[in-house]
């Protein structure tokens, strides 16, 4: 094979992966998470009774970075500015079974 042949295969192989790099190429910070669900149950009268809950997500507060910007045209190429997660929530509910 000459090597005007294998030199040309390569440039196209480059070219390719500046065009459209692989899968996965970069890889994104890890993500974990804890959420917490409390229920207490109150006789109320026979056969009825209050079902008293909390529940929180995101118990720790903990800050999830999102996925690195991969546009190469980009300023912010490489650089994280996103969040993946919410902010720790709590909500309060009251439910009456009969």
């Amino acid at each position: 094979m000459p090597l005007n042949s294998c030199l040309e295969d390569i440039g196209l192989i480059q070219r390719a992966m500046i065009e459209r790099p692989p899968r996965s190429v970069t890889r994104a910070p890890s993500f974990w998470n804890v959420d917490l669900s409390v229920q207490k149950n109150v006789a109320v009268s026979r056969g009825m009774q209050l079902q008293l809950r909390v529940e929180a997500f995101n118990v720790f507060n903990n800050i999830n970075d999102g996925n690195p910007n991969v546009d190469i045209t980009n300023a912010n190429f490489g650089r994280i500015t996103t969040m993946a997660g919410r902010p720790r929530m709590i909500q309060f509910g009251v439910r009456f079974v009969y």
